[in-house]
């Protein structure tokens, strides 16, 4: 009787499928979208350190877009095909956490005074919405960060660090080397080759090229890093491939970006990375000192800054195209219309200096005062603009302080790998946040980078968290972890 009764619903079921198809192909599409999502779901399940990779995949391609938008449709609510794809991820990302919660039997962590300024800053930007410009776009912005807050609380507490920063460093790969060979390979997936000043620029879809040199350099900062400090070095290998290997592409793709701010972004984390790596104490002095005296004989000489970008201007070299990239030296001065953009951002700062314009809200007012100006180009003062000073410390404090994370034994070579990385993620963030609003803007990679070295040091913090490291989650029915990393204590969920 059972079976005849789910014979007949799944029948009827199929037969008002098909009516409605009739009318509309494109419902028939529904049976296959949601088997698809099933899945994934019990993929999620019965696999979580791989669909862990695959949840940040999704991080970067929910903000790809593949398509030109009108500057005001966000702020107007429009909603196409873009707007529904990019949603539609995050909320399987969301689904994908849960199922990762039940799954490695989640338990919440004891969280330090960081890590809860995070969660404070996350809730802020959600009751922002009370007095948003937007608050539309303020309630989806703040759902969407709430998301990848979640995600790596999770990820993090279940996994541990080592293994999500792995992770997290293998969805970038996979992200960008597929997308630049697509771009490479097919000229209808290729982005903007020419900017407005005729010079050329390498991206894929219409993603700016500014994003995707941001893309190419957080994976290099992540590959050198790990090459340099983690256990395997120079042995590491992803597919097959040594990891050193990557650095070709890589460094060929942030290049072919012509982006100016990722670029020394990541020319300057990897110098600190090298430095952290051979300079001691004494020699760290010893190079600041020359540094100092090189600043005081350039200014003995009679040389200017103005003057050195003049001269540069002149010449015709492989230097003189990064840098300046066909701009006058008074372009180049004003960081491409940025410096002047800045004053004027400042009244509006005044406006409401506490607790600002909302969420992601300042969107439309920056459109008003400049067109090409969707965000503030900085992610401090963007900061300032959507959440005031509230929203600012809430923010700032606890990314500031992952730069002083201590050194911890000399020989335990995997936490001074992590903590190496999280100081570099941070550095490339702040850095490139100087020029663009970086982890301040929309929810995407970056902001996936910066909670996942906020979170991921809050395990560095004590050494009763480092066994961790290596231990994976436990399948419901399984007696033994998936990984084959021995314990050498009871492991802990805490992040403190």
């Amino acid at each position: 009787m059972r079976r005849l009764v789910l014979g007949g619903a799944a029948v009827l079921s199929l037969a008002i499928l098909g009516v409605l198809g009739a009318g509309d192909v494109r419902i028939l599409l529904v049976v296959p979208a949601l088997a698809a999502i099933l899945g994934l779901l019990v993929f999620t399940y019965r696999w979580p350190a791989h669909a862990m990779t695959l949840a940040f995949v999704l991080i970067p391609v929910a903000g790809t877009k593949f398509r030109n938008r009108d500057a005001l449709a966000t702020v107007n609510n429009v909603l196409d095909g873009q707007v529904v794809f990019e949603l539609a991820l995050y909320a399987l990302i969301g689904v994908m956490t849960l199922v990762l919660m039940s799954s490695t039997r989640f338990r919440w962590p004891r969280l330090t005074l960081t890590a809860r300024l995070l969660l404070a800053f996350t809730a802020f930007t959600a009751i922002s919405a009370l007095w948003s410009y937007a608050p539309g776009l303020t309630i989806v912005r703040a759902t969407q960060l709430a998301t990848l807050v979640l995600l790596t609380i999770v990820t993090v507490t279940a996994f541990g660090a080592a293994r999500v920063t792995r992770a997290f460093t293998s969805a970038v790969f996979i992200y960008v080397l597929v997308c630049a060979a697509l771009a490479a390979a097919f000229p209808a997936f290729q982005g903007t080759t020419t900017d407005h000043s005729g010079f050329r620029r390498f991206s894929w879809f219409s993603l700016h090229p500014i994003t995707v040199a941001v893309f190419a350099g957080t994976a290099l900062v992540l590959l050198v890093t790990g090459i340099i400090y983690s256990r395997e070095g120079l042995r590491a290998r992803r597919l097959g491939i040594p990891d050193v290997l990557y650095a070709i592409p890589l460094g060929v793709i942030l290049l072919a970006a012509n982006s100016r701010g990722p670029l020394f972004a990541v020319i300057a984390t990897i110098g600190l990375v090298v430095a952290i790596k051979v300079l001691r104490p004494v020699t760290a002095t010893a190079v600041v000192a020359a540094a100092l005296l090189s600043v005081v004989a350039f200014n003995a000489s009679g040389m200017t800054i103005d003057s050195v970008i003049v001269n540069l201007s002149n010449g015709h070299s492989e230097l003189q195209e990064i840098v300046l990239r066909g701009q006058s030296p008074e372009e180049f001065e004003s960081l491409t219309g940025r410096t002047s953009l800045w004053s004027e951002l400042v009244p509006m700062v005044a406006e409401r200096p506490i607790l600002g314009l909302g969420y992601q809200a300042s969107r439309q007012l920056l459109l008003e005062a400049r067109p090409w100006a969707g965000h503030a180009h900085n992610g401090f003062i963007e900061t300032m603009l959507d959440l005031g000073i509230v929203g600012t410390l809430l923010l700032w404090l606890p990314v500031l302080a992952i730069l002083y994370l201590r050194r911890g034994a000399a020989d335990d070579r995997q936490r001074e790998w992590l903590r190496v990385t999280f100081i570099a993620g941070i550095v490339f963030s702040l850095l490139n946040s100087a020029t663009d609003v970086g982890f301040a803007g929309p929810t995407g990679l970056e902001t996936e980078l910066v909670l996942l070295c906020v979170f991921g040091a809050e395990c560095l913090k004590t050494r009763a968290a480092l066994p961790a490291f290596g231990v994976e989650a436990v399948l419901p029915g399984r007696r033994r972890p998936i990984t084959s990393t021995p314990l050498r204590s009871p492991v802990t969920t805490s992040l403190q």
